[in-house]
């Protein structure tokens, strides 16, 4: 009997012939949205789909972006005083329970300026009815948005386990997708996938808003992202026709700018994300505060000709743009524990994110 030449695989069977598999081959996993065994294809295979696609994307002059829903693009609630929320859309029932979710500031204008240049995709850790639901609510905000059948769930991936993957989405390489998360650390699975990723300032709505319902949600991350991501499809396909191997290359050119020339000293300890993220973002790390151009610290120190706040950094990776550090520095020493910083007057309206953020400091950095 001739050996199965068939090319998916779910579990150790073909998914064709119902073959006994040995497991010999070489397989990349997929999403499998009828089973919960690991539905795969053969490297052949998933190099074949993979030429296919980036023929097609090439040919419309399209890259992929893969986007994160929960802090993302939204933020979702199942406490019953979000029903009486202006701006909050309702999802009804998801696994028995009301859920409700306030769409970020700026999201049809975000979708207005990728849809005509990415093919959307979305990756989430939430189940397949909540995608499923937030699919439709980003749809009806922006219309003309559409993600044609492109959703991965923890339904979808049944040993997901807190980690993604874009072999998931893109078997045999995803050369022309990039990734928009709050979140680096989901996207160390197998290969480390963290370079492919724009990250946001995670959006917290709904705790400052039943503190003090009157605070303006005056959120503006994803104008930022959209300029970032913007400016990286013109880099990976310019006027002359020429195309590059992996889009990765083209966001760094805009990445790089950020701390071009600057030498960073952490006064504090950080996660090795935000280290990651300095270098990424073109800054050296130096060990010593004497060779730094910024000390990135929370506290003031007794010598601030140098001194950058913490929240400056994170503002500068977040916007994917170079920040004044004087801007970012508290106009007078933290009281009573607060961190917050007082806003000055002649910030622009278009930044006011800045305050809306204020009081996330505490439980992101410490």
């Amino acid at each position: 009997m001739a050996a199965c030449t068939h090319p998916q695989r779910l579990g150790n069977l073909c998914a064709v012939c119902g073959a006994v598999l040995d497991g010999k081959d070489t397989t990349e996993q997929v999403a499998a949205r009828a089973s919960s065994a690991a539905l795969s294809v053969t490297s052949k295979e998933a190099e074949a789909i993979a030429g296919a696609r980036q023929s097609r994307l090439d040919t419309q002059r399209k890259l992929q972006l893969v986007l994160d829903l929960d802090h993302t693009l939204l933020e979702c609630s199942t406490d019953k005083r979000a029903s009486s929320v202006e701006g909050v859309v309702s999802l009804g029932n998801v696994a028995g329970r009301p859920h409700w979710v306030r769409l970020r500031p700026g999201l049809r204008q975000f979708f207005d300026a990728v849809r005509p240049l990415y093919e959307l995709a979305i990756y989430t850790h939430g189940s397949r009815a909540y995608a499923a639901g937030v699919a439709k609510a980003l749809t009806e905000a922006a219309p003309g948005t559409s993600f044609g059948g492109r959703v991965v769930s923890r339904d979808d991936c049944p040993d997901l386990r807190g980690e993604k993957s874009l072999a998931r989405l893109f078997p045999g390489g995803a050369a022309r997708a990039l990734i928009l998360d709050d979140r680096l650390d989901v996207w160390t699975r197998g290969v480390d996938q963290t370079a492919r990723v724009l990250v946001v300032q995670p959006y917290k709505f709904f705790e400052h808003h039943f503190r003090d319902p009157s605070r303006r949600d005056g959120d503006a991350q994803l104008s930022h992202s959209a300029r970032a991501l913007c400016a990286a499809h013109a880099a990976f396909y310019p006027s002359n026709g020429s195309v590059e191997d992996d889009v990765v290359a083209c966001l760094d050119r805009s990445r790089t700018k950020v701390f071009a020339g600057c030498s960073l000293f952490f006064a504090e300890e950080v996660d090795i994300y935000a280290a990651r993220c300095a270098e990424r973002y073109g800054a050296r790390l130096v060990e010593d505060p004497a060779e730094a151009t910024h000390v990135v610290s929370r506290q003031r120190p007794d010598d601030e000709a140098r001194w950058a706040h913490l929240d400056w950094f994170w503002y500068c990776v977040w916007r994917c743009r170079r920040e004044s550090a004087e801007r970012y520095r508290p106009q007078q020493p933290p009281q009573n524990g607060s961190r917050k910083r007082a806003r000055s007057p002649e910030e622009p309206a278009a930044d006011e994110d800045d305050e809306w953020a204020a009081d996330l400091e505490e439980e992101l950095f410490s």
